[in-house]
């Protein structure tokens, strides 16, 4: 679960913004909304197993484009999008 202002936080926007987003992937039934347990106040957002799918499916999509482009690459090509991979990574865990 994440808190609406967590979704707005690691979109950068508001939330407003990311109310409006969490509105429609609600709408096509990729997520769910509840109250917080402790404070009902709160609104949590949860993927459902529709919306698990439909990220697995674009992972997929991305590894095969990748793939692709890699395939048809030199090696300073390569290894300039294996450095931005691992760059991406760094900042993604850090």
């Amino acid at each position: 679960f994440l808190s609406m202002s967590s979704i707005a936080q690691k979109m950068g926007h508001s939330t407003a913004a990311a109310t409006g987003m969490v509105d429609k992937l609600q709408e096509m039934g990729y997520l769910t909304r509840m109250s917080a347990a402790k404070d009902r106040r709160k609104i949590m957002v949860a993927i459902t197993q529709e919306g698990r799918e439909l990220v697995d499916r674009m992972r997929q999509n991305i590894v095969r484009d990748l793939a692709a482009l890699m395939a048809g690459t030199d090696h300073e090509a390569r290894q300039a999008i294996a450095d931005t991979g691992k760059s991406i990574k760094k900042r993604r865990l850090g």
